[in-house]
């Protein structure tokens, strides 16, 4: 999902210099003068922006402070926040200025002495959305981490998701892997990928795949009984392309003398559905 810029048109060049910034950094930037055209609807394609967006970035002058269009754009993150219990707006200083009250208590990433130091704070507030990566899954009493990371095996496109589980009552975790290895065909169509649609995309098209396989194969659930290391290995063909797939999972911590079911099949959904998220555009 983009990040929203939120801002007056009379701090243009500053936004243009931040945009930039960010956009060289692979953050996708939703800006008005960027994404609207002729005979748009500037409500509704706003309104969408602001209701997608992994985060609202407000520059705060005194031009903006002033805006009735900014106050508007605050407000509707603002309530994105109640509604959603998690850090939606996060206001960015380039002047002094009367700062809105709701956004008082807020940390500001303080742009008015030095703009190194505050594009740094602006990339540690977002990391967190804007990185398809890895992320946190929660559900019910347990969470899942989890990240991705990707190479080449022998000239060849390899994927590996790596999740550890762990239960807020239970004492002991629980760490999982998926290595996918393309054939040439897969690691040919793989780079036409990357080369027209990026990275990102890539990695979502080959893990979808991999987790609708999964979804439907037979015996993808781990049982974990002991310390060891137990898993699966499957072939999944995509025409002419091909994957290799392994499975693994195993125990850490105390053991308390029961079985553990673990269903990496369903891991695998939860990071593609969140990667999908993450570089989901407006209007998608």
């Amino acid at each position: 999902m983009p990040i929203f810029i939120s801002y007056s048109h009379y701090d243009s060049d500053f936004v243009d210099k931040l945009a930039m910034q960010l956009v060289q950094r692979k953050m996708y930037v939703w800006l008005d003068r960027w994404e609207l055209q002729v005979g748009d609807s500037l409500l509704t394609r706003i309104e969408a922006a602001i209701t997608t967006a992994s985060a609202l970035l407000v520059i705060l002058s005194v031009s903006s402070v002033d805006s009735p269009w900014c106050r508007a754009e605050i407000n509707a993150g603002l309530m994105r926040e109640l509604k959603e219990r998690k850090i939606v707006v996060l206001p960015i200083l380039i002047e002094d200025c009367d700062v809105p009250i709701f956004l008082q208590d807020k940390i500001h990433a303080d742009f008015r002495a030095d703009f190194d130091a505050g594009l740094r704070t602006v990339m540690e507030a977002t990391a967190g959305v804007t990185n398809a990566a890895m992320s946190r899954t929660e559900g019910g009493q347990y969470y899942t981490d989890w990240s991705l990371d990707w190479g080449e095996v022998d000239e060849r496109v390899m994927l590996r998701v790596t999740f550890v589980q762990q239960a807020a009552e239970a004492p002991y975790t629980i760490l999982s892997t998926i290595v996918i290895i393309g054939n040439d065909e897969a690691s040919k169509v793989y780079g036409e990928l990357v080369r027209d649609k990026g990275e990102e995309q890539a990695h979502i098209s080959v893990l979808d795949f991999i987790s609708g396989k999964l979804k439907h194969a037979t015996d993808t659930r781990i049982r974990l009984s002991d310390q060891f290391e137990r898993g699966a290995e499957y072939m999944f063909s995509d025409g002419q392309s091909k994957y290799y797939v392994e499975t693994t999972a195993r125990r850490l911590g105390v053991d308390t003398g029961r079985d553990v079911l673990v269903a990496i099949d369903e891991h695998l959904v939860n990071a593609v559905n969140y990667m999908k998220e993450v570089v989901r555009q407006p209007g998608e």
